[in-house]
């Protein structure tokens, strides 16, 4: 519902696509989402002590690719991990970013850093599984680190987000 108030037609980025059903959800709901960059490397890899082979992260792939069949002039696949993509996204140039990718705390706190000049004042900056304790414990340093004292939620699903000044 926030991105459905948000002004324009909005670009947005989302770390960590695997099945699209992110994605998929956002355009079926906001019309005023004009372009997300799905930013995942599809290669194998552990996260939160679950290994995804290379073969599982293929089918993931097609998965996304069917998924978002119906939006496929709305959104572009970027195979690359969020630190090589971020290169490819401008400051404050894109209305959102949902991070959903690696839920370490290392890799977390390295994803609100990279991807937070990113979004424009007055965008929304949101991920996934704030309940875990790598991403809450990176969220909490991230926003101290940066003196964020603002609105801050977390909503159904584990989702939280907040406006950037």
């Amino acid at each position: 519902p926030y991105l459905k108030r948000m002004q324009g037609e909005l670009v947005g980025v989302e770390i960590g696509v695997l099945k699209g059903e992110n994605m998929y959800t956002i355009f079926e709901n906001c019309p005023n989402v004009k372009l997300i960059y799905g930013i995942d490397p599809y290669v194998e890899h552990t996260d939160q002590n679950v290994t995804r082979p290379q073969s599982d992260m293929d089918k993931y792939l097609k998965i996304a690719t069917d998924n978002l069949k119906p939006y496929k002039k709305r959104y572009q696949l970027i195979k690359k991990t969020s630190a090589d993509a971020v290169a490819d996204i401008e400051d404050e140039s894109v209305d959102f970013v949902l991070l959903d990718g690696d839920h370490s705390y290392e890799r977390c706190y390295e994803d609100l850093n990279l991807w937070y000049d990113r979004i424009r004042p007055g965008g929304l900056f949101s991920g996934h599984d704030f309940s875990l304790p790598g991403v809450n414990k990176a969220l909490l340093q991230f926003r101290t680190e940066r003196n964020i004292k603002g609105f801050f939620k977390v909503i159904p699903n584990d989702v939280w987000f907040w406006i950037k000044d």
